[in-house]
């Protein structure tokens, strides 16, 4: 039975009265109330009363009255509301303010609270929510920065701490209320990452080094890696060695596969996938062309030395590139009387520029 708890400061068993809790109960206290000595416990009565006089007692229910009239007048009223994503927008305003106040409330607790227009708010509960403003704000923007941009946990949460200012623990409320929503998941974030930079031609190396700088789990960065489908490596080795064929233009065909190789190990390919790919690219080019694209790069190059230093300068840029010095030398004769036709129009255009100045000097 559920004892009445205005009864705890006014009975005192034995003393100021008796519990009971049933029939039986109450009879043997009554027994008892009958068989004792009363004075003492008429004393213990009055002590107990006498807080509870008509003046104590009226001045106490007037307190309470003027406590409600003062909360009253300090209480807002609800002019405009508008919905922001997860939050309520009220527009508040009481007499005592000249202007009104802004307040982000969260939408379940507006529900909850059930405030509509011209609903009132009580300063206490106001006061409340003033306190979680710069919060809800930081909520907001990590909502629309989502939005524009997929992030992993630690990346929304330092983002928190460096752009927005919060706490590391308001930051990590924050990030685990997401989780909760379904607004953030490391889980397919590293899924998707991987899938996109392996069709891109990141190696698996690679994609776990960036999943780890993201700030993901190692075991769960080793666990997407795990699932990835071993054949598209190799598919992703091919795409990313297409790529870099084409800044090749002064290479042999030979040094090209050995360029590739070397490049898609650097990339984090295993050995056997970079060789296999080396190995398996179509070159139609013709070595002739490349050889001829070589020298005039070195030809360039090394123009304004002397012609023995400018000879073997060029000999060893072409080596290079992976031609055999037979090759190089074959075709170096060509390169130098083309570089000098080129010389000689550049100094016949020269003198003829000159004279045609010297001309129009005479005559002015």
């Amino acid at each position: 039975m559920n004892r009445d708890p205005v009864l705890e400061d006014l009975v005192t068993e034995g003393l100021t009265g008796y519990y009971f809790d049933d029939a039986r109960e109450l009879t043997d206290k009554l027994g008892t109330f009958f068989d004792e000595d009363h004075e003492g416990q008429a004393q213990a009565c009055i002590a107990k009363t006498r807080t509870y006089t008509r003046e104590i007692f009226g001045s106490k229910v007037s307190s309470v009255y003027e406590q409600a009239v003062a909360d009253y007048a300090a209480t807002y009223d609800v002019e405009k509301m508008r919905a922001v994503g997860d939050f309520m927008y009220l527009t508040l305003q009481r007499d005592a303010d000249q202007e009104p106040l802004k307040l982000l409330i969260p939408m379940d607790d507006f529900f909850d609270l059930k405030i509509g227009l011209q609903a009132r708010l009580d300063a206490w509960v106001v006061t409340n929510y003033l306190q979680f403003q710069n919060y809800y704000r930081a909520w907001m923007a990590a909502r629309k920065k989502l939005s524009s941009r997929d992030m992993t946990a630690w990346q929304l949460k330092d983002w928190l701490v460096r752009r927005r200012g919060l706490d590391t623990a308001k930051a990590s409320a924050v990030v685990e209320e997401f989780i909760a929503r379904n607004y953030l998941d490391d889980q397919d974030y590293a899924q998707n990452k991987a899938a996109y930079w392996q069709g891109m031609g990141s190696s698996r190396k690679t994609i776990r080094r960036k999943l780890l700088r993201d700030g993901l789990e190692a075991g769960l960065v080793e666990s997407v890696i795990s699932q990835m489908d071993p054949d598209l490596e190799y598919d992703s080795a091919r795409k990313a060695a297409l790529g870099m064929l084409k800044t090749m233009k002064a290479q042999s065909a030979r040094y090209k596969r050995q360029l590739v190789v070397r490049r898609l190990e650097n990339r984090g390919f295993s050995p056997e996938i970079a060789r296999q790919t080396g190995e398996d690219l179509e070159l139609e080019q013709d070595d002739g062309e490349a050889l001829q694209h070589a020298l005039d790069n070195a030809a360039r190059l090394y123009i304004s030395l002397e012609e023995d230093k400018r000879k073997e300068k060029i000999l060893q840029y072409c080596l290079r590139q992976g031609f055999t010095a037979d090759e190089v030398q074959e075709r170096l004769p060509d390169v130098f009387a083309r570089m000098e036709r080129q010389t000689l129009a550049a100094e016949t255009g020269a003198g003829h520029a000159e004279e045609d100045a010297s001309a129009d000097s005479q005559e002015d």
